[in-house]
Parts: C-alpha cells; sequence; structure tokens
C-alpha cells in the first residue's frame, strides 16, 4: 500500500507542477469569453458582441449555437463592451477591466418592440426593474466557489444565504425553472444562483423572500473541461478521543466536466463526479460478555458511503428564433452500516440506497420581437431502498444499549412526479406581460415495515441479565402488523399572470395574480393577488439612479405535502396496525414472538391519522418597504422591512386525549386520533440590511444582518398543542425564531492567481423544548 501512496503522491505533485507551468505561461495575455441569454436563461445565437479599448480599437465577433462569444490575445487593461441583436435592447457595458488570464462577462438581453440602447458600469446598477432588487443574492462565476461540493451541504447553505423569511416550509428551489428534486446539480453545472429575486411575482405561489433559482451551464462553441481528485487518510487524521481504535479512515473523489459543440447548431455539457467516504461512527455502550457480566464497549466502525451523480445537458438552436434544451440529471447513493453508533451496536446497522433521474425538456421560442413562448416538461424518478443486516428483533435497554435488527426491514419508497409549464412573455414599450401554468402531479408508493419485526424493552441492564438466565421478562415488547404498503397520488395546478407597468421612466408598477388548487384537500377559490412597485425618485450627476424605494404586498399559498396524506393512509386502523405487548406469558416467549393470533386476541386499540374535513391550504400575507441606495466605489446599501401573517397552518391535535380535569377519553377506549388540521396561526417581523461593496474588480463582497421576531402557535404538521383543549395558550416563539443572523459572501482575488472566497453564516440560538 505505502508504494501505491508514494507513487499517487509523486503523480500528483507532477500533476501540480505541470498544471502551474501551464497556468503561469496562460497568464501572459488576456483573454474574455462569455454567453448571451434572454431573461429566461435561453440562448441567443448570432449576437454581435463588440469590443472597444482605451483607443477605440474594435474588435466583433458572433455568439455561436450556444450563445457563447470569445476574445483571445488581448492587453490586460479597461474596455467597453457591447451586445447587439435585433428584437433585444442592446447593452453595453463600460469600464471592464480584464487582467491577465481568463475573464467571463456574460450578457442578458430582453426582448423589446424596438431596439434601446442599456449602459451600465461593471458594477449592476440601481434601476426600478422589479428583477433588480438589492435584497437579493447572484451568484455567479467564481463566487461559486465559495459554495460547498457537497450537494447536501450546498442547500443547507443556500437555505441560510436566503434567510428566514420563507417561514415554516421553509424555501422553495427551482432548477432551470423547474421544481428541484431532492437532490441539488452538482456544482460544478451551475451557472447562476439567484435567491429572493422579485418576491412578488405571481409565478411562484410561495413566499417570495425564501425564493432561490438555480440555473445550470449550457454547452460552449469549442471544447472546455476539466478534472480534479481529491484525496484523504486516516495517517493524516487524530483519533477519536472518545474511541480505543483509528478505524483506516479514507476519502476520495473525483469530478470532471467536458463542453463543447456538437455541431454549429448545437453544443452539449458533461459533467460526472463520484465521491467515496469510509466515515467512522464511535459506539459508546455497556453490554454483557459471555459469562452475562457487564462489558464497556467502545470501538469506531467504519460506515462506507459512496456518492456519484453524472448529467449531459443539449443544447439545439432550432432556427434562429427557436432553442431545444434538454438535460439529464443521475445521482446515487449508497450508505452502508448505517444507524450504528452511541448506544447503538453493529448489529443495529442497516444499508441504505437511492436513485435520482431527473429529465428536462425545455423548448424556447421567439414568436416575434414582441412575444416569447416558454414550454417545459420535467419527470423524476426517486427510488430508497433500506436493509437491515439483522432481521431479529430490536432490543433495547435503557441508558446501556440498542442491539438486534434495525428494524426497517425491507424497506422501499418510490416517487414518480411530472411537470409541465407553459409561459408567454409580452413586451411592449411600458408593458412588460408574463402569463402561463404549472401542472404536477406525484405518486408516492410506500413499504414500510417499520418495526414488524417488534423490539423489546427493558428498564436496566440488570433485568436484561435475569431475563437471558430465565428468571425474568422484557418490559414490553412493542411490534407492528398488518400490511406495510401505503400510496398517494396527488396533483396541483397554478395559472398565473404578470404585468410589470412602466409607468414613468422612474417609477414601474407590478401588479399579479395567481390561481393556486391541489388535491387531497377540500380546495377553495385560493386566487393569491400581489402588488409592488419600485420607485426612483432621485437620479446622480449622470442621471442614473442612485436612490430605489420599493414596496409591496400579497398572497401566498403553500401545498399540503404528500408526506400528510401518506401518514394518514398508512395509519388508518386498518391498513397498518401497533401492538404493546405487556402480557408477562406473551413476553416470557423471549426472544420469540407471539403469534399473530395471539396479538389480534389482545384488541388493543390503534392510533389513528386523519385528516380533518375541511382541511386546507395554509396560505401568508406578507408585506414589505425597502429603501436601496447607491454610494462610491460600486457600493449599495439597502434596508427592508417584512411583515408576514400565517393563516390556516398546518397542525396535529389528539381528538381523544385525556380531558385535563378527568383524565376521561372523550371517545372511551379508542386510543389517540391524531388530526391534522389547518388551524394554526402566526406573525413574523424581519429587518434586513444588505450591503454590496465592489470598489475594485478584485474585490467582490455582499454582507448582511437580519433581525427577527417570529411568533405563533404551530410549527408544522408534526407539532402538537401541549393541551388539546385549549390552544389559546399555545402562541409563542417559533421554531425558526432565531433573532440575530449575519452572513457574508464573496470573492477576493491577490497576486499570483490565488483567491478567497468567504462564506461566513453566523446566528442567535433558535428556540428548543426539553422533553422529559
Amino acid at each position: 500500500m505505502k508504494p501505491q501512496v508514494a507513487r499517487l503522491t509523486l503523480l500528483t505533485t507532477a500533476t501540480l507542477v505541470f498544471l502551474c507551468s501551464v497556468n503561469a505561461f496562460a497568464q501572459r495575455g488576456a483573454s474574455l469569453r462569455g454567453q448571451v441569454t434572454d431573461q429566461f436563461g435561453a440562448v441567443i445565437v448570432g449576437v454581435a458582441v463588440t469590443l472597444t479599448d482605451t483607443n477605440g480599437k474594435q474588435q466583433t465577433t458572433q455568439t455561436d449555437g450556444s450563445g457563447a462569444y470569445r476574445f483571445d490575445n488581448l492587453a490586460p487593461g479597461v474596455y467597453s463592451l457591447k451586445a447587439a441583436q435585433k428584437g433585444f435592447a442592446t447593452q453595453a457595458l463600460s469600464g471592464v477591466n480584464l487582467s491577465a488570464g481568463v475573464n467571463t462577462k456574460d450578457f442578458q438581453l430582453a426582448v423589446t418592440i424596438e431596439e434601446q440602447r442599456v449602459t451600465v458600469d461593471d458594477m449592476r446598477s440601481l434601476s426600478a426593474d422589479p428583477n433588480s432588487n438589492k435584497s437579493a443574492r447572484t451568484i455567479s462565476g467564481k463566487d461559486l466557489n465559495m459554495l460547498s461540493d457537497d450537494p447536501n451541504e450546498l442547500a443547507a447553505e443556500l437555505s441560510a444565504l436566503a434567510g428566514p423569511a420563507a417561514g415554516p416550509s421553509g424555501t422553495q428551489v427551482f432548477v432551470d425553472g423547474f421544481t428541484a428534486g431532492p437532490v441539488l446539480p452538482d456544482k460544478q453545472t451551475i451557472r447562476e444562483i439567484v435567491i429572493n429575486q422579485n418576491p412578488f411575482s405571481a409565478e411562484f405561489e410561495r413566499i417570495g423572500f425564501g425564493n432561490i433559482q438555480i440555473f445550470t451551464k449550457p454547452g460552449t462553441g469549442k471544447f472546455h473541461g476539466g478534472a480534479a481528485f481529491t484525496f484523504s487518510d486516516a495517517v493524516f487524521n487524530s483519533r477519536n478521543p472518545y474511541a480505543l481504535n483509528r478505524p483506516p479512515y479514507q476519502r476520495r473523489g473525483i469530478e470532471s466536466n467536458l463542453s463543447g459543440p456538437l455541431s454549429k447548431r448545437a453544443s452539449f455539457f458533461f459533467n460526472f463526479n463520484r465521491r467515496d467516504i469510509d466515515d467512522t461512527a464511535v459506539i459508546n455502550a455497556t453490554t454483557l460478555d459471555a459469562s452475562l457480566n457487564p462489558l464497556t464497549v467502545s470501538e469506531a466502525v467504519v460506515t462506507p458511503k459512496k456518492f456519484m451523480n453524472l448529467g449531459p445537458r443539449f443544447d439545439f438552436a432550432l432556427n434562429k428564433n427557436n432553442t431545444l434544451s434538454v438535460r439529464y440529471f443521475l445521482n446515487t447513493q449508497d450508505l452502508s452500516k448505517q444507524g450504528i453508533g452511541g448506544f447503538a451496536l453493529a448489529s443495529h446497522a442497516f444499508d441504505y440506497s437511492d436513485r435520482l433521474h431527473i429529465l428536462q425538456v425545455v423548448d424556447m421560442a421567439i414568436v416575434n420581437p414582441r412575444i416569447v413562448n416558454e414550454f417545459g416538461f420535467q419527470y423524476i424518478w426517486y427510488f430508497i431502498k433500506q436493509k437491515s443486516a439483522d432481521p431479529s428483533s430490536g432490543v433495547t435497554v435503557l441508558d446501556a444499549f440498542t442491539g438486534g435488527g434495525a428494524q426497517i426491514g425491507n424497506y422501499s419508497f418510490k416517487r414518480h412526479e411530472d411537470e409541465f409549464r407553459d409561459y408567454v412573455t409580452v413586451t411592449t414599450r411600458a408593458h412588460t406581460i408574463k402569463f402561463g401554468a404549472r401542472y404536477r402531479w406525484a405518486h408516492i408508493s410506500d413499504i414500510a415495515p417499520t418495526n414488524f419485526g417488534g423490539t423489546f424493552i427493558f428498564t436496566s441492564l440488570d433485568r436484561y441479565r435475569r431475563t437471558l438466565l430465565h428468571t425474568s421478562t422484557p418490559d414490553q415488547l412493542i411490534i407492528a402488523g398488518g400490511n406495510p404498503f401505503a400510496e398517494v397520488r396527488q396533483w396541483d395546478m397554478g395559472p398565473f399572470v404578470q404585468d410589470d407597468w412602466k409607468l414613468r421612466p422612474d417609477f414601474t408598477l407590478s401588479a399579479g395574480l395567481r390561481y393556486q388548487y391541489q388535491t387531497n384537500l377540500k380546495s377553495r377559490l385560493m386566487f393569491a393577488p400581489r402588488l409592488s412597485f419600485a420607485w426612483t425618485p432621485w437620479l446622480n450627476p449622470k442621471g442614473q439612479p442612485k436612490t430605489v424605494i420599493r414596496g409591496g404586498a400579497g398572497i401566498f399559498y403553500d401545498l399540503v405535502r404528500t408526506s400528510v396524506t401518506l401518514q394518514a393512509n398508512r395509519f388508518d386502523g386498518q391498513t397498518e396496525q401497533q401492538f404493546i405487548v405487556t402480557d408477562p406469558a406473551l413476553l416470557a416467549l423471549f426472544p420469540a414472538l407471539p403469534s399473530s393470533a395471539a396479538l389480534k386476541a389482545l384488541s388493543q386499540p390503534q392510533t389513528l391519522w386523519r385528516k380533518v374535513s375541511d382541511l386546507t391550504e395554509p396560505y401568508y400575507l406578507q408585506s414589505s418597504i425597502s429603501i436601496e441606495r447607491g454610494l462610491p466605489h460600486n457600493t449599495t446599501l439597502s434596508v427592508s422591512y417584512v411583515d408576514t401573517r400565517g393563516l390556516h397552518q398546518l397542525r396535529s391535535r389528539n381528538l381523544n386525549a385525556p380531558a385535563p380535569s378527568t383524565g376521561i377519553r372523550p371517545f372511551g377506549n379508542a386510543f389517540n386520533i391524531y388530526d391534522f388540521e389547518t388551524t394554526g396561526n402566526y406573525r413574523q417581523h424581519l429587518l434586513f440590511f444588505n450591503a454590496q461593496l465592489r470598489p475594485t474588480p478584485k474585490l467582490n463582497l455582499t454582507a448582511n444582518y437580519t433581525f427577527g421576531k417570529a411568533s405563533g402557535d404551530s410549527d408544522g404538521p408534526g407539532a402538537f398543542p401541549s393541551n388539546s383543549y385549549n390552544l389559546q395558550n399555545e402562541f409563542g416563539r417559533m421554531s425558526f425564531d432565531v433573532r440575530h443572523r449575519v452572513t457574508l459572501n464573496g470573492s477576493i482575488d491577490t497576486r499570483w492567481g490565488i483567491g478567497f472566497f468567504p462564506l461566513i453564516i453566523a446566528s442567535s440560538g433558535a428556540p428548543f423544548n426539553i422533553i422529559t
């Protein structure tokens, strides 16, 4: 093994030296490349891109089939850049500073009835455009380096950057305009991330301040590629202080991507990522040895994890007015020896695997210079499988160990989703009207034989020892039976219309209306009107806005998740039953289980989960006011206040809870009857301070401070009131009520091609419950 490690180290060192030497050679000149897209993210072919230096010398090129352009062999310095295409507003950039090496500058052109000229400096200027709110964050290019390569950590980081305004349901993530799947795309495929843009747009059903949009990279006109390899070994790590041994930990990873043309009118982008991690679970438990004497178990067990994803994307310019994009994404996870650590012994392990397939097709058609139509289709197939390593019954000894089988059985979960959307944008001199609809359908089938093998409970290690000596019995046995299969079908739809009306050059009024409908509940006429404005009252000496005042209000509906219906279908009292055995005669069978007939003879009442007949969609009333101010040195400051009121919030309540005064259940011998209901409320106040600084092309920072307060009487469908008969005393701090939150992100370029990409997220503590 050591010679292999030595060869790997030598090869890695040689590769790094070679890459550094190539990089040093390439850095002598400057090159500029970029991509031109419309406001929907579709590439534009044949755009004339003109580059002008300080002496007035011009170079002109055209975008290829993937919307890409490129200039090479440039002298570092300051340039101006212009992109022009008939049917789109011409855009010009001044003060573009090109440094040695590769520089990137993308354009996003707006469809227009007649050619307009838009001139901005290198820092995005203030404007009354509803999509240009400074409370939003845009992460692209090299700034993406600050984010984690792990898709799960990436999702957590983006959620933190979106802030607490998303409400109890959390953020809503879209990938290329589609509802995101369970796993985000690989970071190397991401072109741009936009957070909290245009929060009152009628295009989205949920709260706009928790909106995250991810756009993936299209193909390029010339071949580009890259690869990276990461390696870590236990020899570089210290021993876990709670373990007696140091396991042979190792982490290996490889990522690669390749893009280029397929033809003059087609291009592709392909990525591959694999990570193999030999992680560690530390067991600290007390069990019995062969002589039934207490034995302390302290060991670190390797728990291998394998992650892989790949994703090709193809872009076709069908003609000058029509582009077609096809993207496929595959993500796999294989986790071994899960569920162990702490009191859980190695026998309690189970294996986990999942497969995620996503297919996306988008057709963008420019009907005429005024009208653009975008049709999209997405299909998701998600499969999870879990299997216990030990099929025997579980054993739980309080304050000692958890052993036996993991009681997962042969678990499987399948989710099929279809999503269709068709959006039309009509642009006139004063109006940008967008309308369309989205339809989603989901089918979930779930086979969960959880605890079908039973779990024996012992209150002490001594009682477990005496049971093995046949002088005692377990305290109780908890076992499930019946049909482990449950399923749910659900669909929802949401047509909308949005009009951004430019009343004056300094004032834009945006009005929208959305209708929301979903199955599996009592859906009503759920109309969600939205209204917002943007006003630029003062201009700087150059005639550019230096202050923007924004405001808005709207109604936002939230869907009732399929998990609620699945829970109610599974625990309806007939599909699956739970039994708690305390009869000493049956417990004396340990480690054998009672027969099915013996369990049925117990005639125990079952816990029921139900949806109330008037269950409806939760909704929110949200309003905000903000002021944005441009300062010297490419610095902007913004202050925003957001008020949110949540109504008809999901909660659970025990309809058959014992009465506080008498302890008598109202439905007699029936056990717990848990109802999902939409009777909760909450109120949230948020104050945002945001600063964007770009004093030099090498420094780009965004800082945010948020003060918030959220109070309510429900924390979601799994939250129960302390007293099911009196809900008035439930109003208090929400679980997501974080009073202070600070984030800092950006990029800092230094000499010799070295860059720093800070990402700092700090917050005060969230409320918690101590359950005894």
